[in-house]
């Protein structure tokens, strides 16, 4: 209804006629084509010698939906969600250079647990807020931008998602958006990111093509809620018991210019492999928590600090197998103290190495079996840190399709080789028809309750989600 109101009026100003497409539209929607042909008006003497017609490029707005029903129960006893989520998305083409693009969402929750009250945003711009019709109700532009091919050279302003690397499950490079943790990393990584404003343009240069971002959207990781279904509880489980604990509110970067973030790609095909270099810097998404000890207990600080992150990832197929590895190295990351050894502010800094090595395999007909090793690596490790150097996860993913590719299986399987537990995510997705998706799903958890996966042992679910496309 927002994206309607927002056009409605151009719609309503324009002769417009319905097509129906000659082959089925694989976003479901419905083509709207306006013809805004004008004939020349001249003086009597020269349309009675010589008329002209001066013809402009042809509007083509389309419409396209979805509706989805998903709901969740929670393996200790009770409805963990019940969301009904509508998502439409209107796009015009106004000829074969410039085109916009618009996409909201509204979403209610009837269980409330993901988010029991309204959720501050504190670390998300004005800009990019969701908004609130009350509790469990909300209504969010997830993006609006234009696109403009310029010759050889492409640029897209606006409010947008950008996904650099390639990996599956966790994430190295893909670090230009940052995400909403409503669901822990349970959403696809499309429906988590948050939108940012941003300038996007991509050239030819050389044997490849550069991309430069500027981004001007001081947005960071939403988090949960205190009291959230996926409230994040493993990094303050070694808190000193006892001590009065205060929060204070995130130090969150606010000036449009001077704190935006900027950053370069280079992608070409050399050799066989295709390769990236990637380079941004940037606001960490995870707020730096600095901890002071008052004569009224203890406080914790969050802010946000820069950081230079420069990297790159590499793919080259040999037969059946594909080869991936991505790497990533942060010059400026955070890491707490262990709190006996604490005698500052609680965290020190280091460069930090993160890479992912993968490797694909499709020997069996519609069948895809991909493992993947994550590591992180503190450059400057000290004692004192409240983890190993090294830390590594494994995951491994199986998916096959059956009957045409209408019914796709998947298992992702997550296992921290740092003693941090695992978890589990089978999937049965079933293509009714062009229109129609089932899918039913559980997500399983599992590890010691200060470990990423095992602070939500108690968190096991299954669901089935039922997608409508318009």
């Amino acid at each position: 209804m927002l994206l309607l109101a927002l056009f409605g009026g151009a719609l309503l100003a324009l002769p417009w006629q319905v097509e129906t497409p000659s082959g089925p539209l694989t976003s479901g929607g419905t083509q709207i084509v306006v013809d805004p042909t004008v004939q020349a008006r001249a003086s009597e003497s020269s349309l009675a010698s010589s008329p002209s017609t001066s013809e402009e490029p042809e509007i083509e707005i389309s419409f396209s939906a979805l509706t989805v029903f998903d709901v969740a129960y929670e393996l200790a006893g009770h409805l963990q969600k019940s969301e009904a989520i509508f998502q439409p998305e209107l796009e015009v083409d106004f000829g074969d250079r410039v085109s916009l693009t618009a996409v909201a969402r509204f979403r209610f929750d009837g269980e409330r647990r993901l988010e029991p009250t309204t959720p501050r945003q504190a670390s998300v711009s004005s800009a990019s807020q969701r908004h609130f019709v009350a509790d469990g109700t909300e209504l969010e532009l997830r993006e609006l931008y234009a696109d403009w091919s310029l010759g050889s050279a492409f640029l897209r302003v606006g409010k947008q998602q950008v996904v650099w690397g390639q990996a599956d499950g966790l994430k190295v490079l893909d670090v230009v958006n940052p995400q909403t943790f409503r669901e822990f990393i349970l959403d696809e990584f499309e429906d988590s990111r948050i939108p940012l404003w941003s300038v996007n343009l991509e050239l030819r240069a050389g044997a490849g093509t550069l991309q430069i971002l500027w981004v001007l959207d001081q947005s960071y990781h939403d988090l949960p809620e205190p009291g959230s279904t996926f409230e994040i509880t493993a990094p303050f489980a070694g808190l000193p018991t006892g001590l009065p604990l205060t929060i204070e509110q995130p130090l969150v970067p606010d000036r449009l210019i001077k704190d935006s973030d900027a950053g370069l790609r280079y992608s070409l095909f050399a050799g066989g492999w295709d390769v990236t270099f990637n380079y941004f810097y940037h606001y960490q998404d995870f707020p730096v928590i600095r901890s002071a000890t008052t004569a009224s207990g203890l406080v914790l600080k969050p802010s946000y600090e820069r950081t230079h992150l420069i990297g790159g990832t590499l793919t080259n197929s040999f037969g059946d197998f594909t080869l991936r590895g991505e790497y990533g190295l942060s010059t400026d990351a955070f890491f707490a103290q262990r709190v006996s050894d604490s005698t500052g502010e609680g965290v020190s800094s280091s460069p930090e190495l993160s890479s992912v090595v993968g490797l694909d395999w499709s020997g069996l007909r519609d069948t895809i079996i991909s493992g993947q090793l994550f590591q992180s690596t503190v450059v400057d490790y000290t004692r004192d840190l409240a983890r190993s150097r090294t830390e590594a996860t494994f995951s491994f993913l199986f998916r096959r399709t059956f009957v045409s590719d209408t019914i796709e299986t998947q298992l992702l399987w997550l296992r921290s080789l740092s003693g941090n537990g695992t978890m589990m995510r089978p999937r049965v997705r079933i293509d009714y028809s062009t229109r129609v998706q089932f899918e039913i799903y559980a997500d399983f958890f599992a590890g010691d309750p200060t470990g990423v996966f095992g602070q939500f042992d108690a968190r096991d679910r299954a669901g089935f989600i039922i997608t409508l496309s318009q």
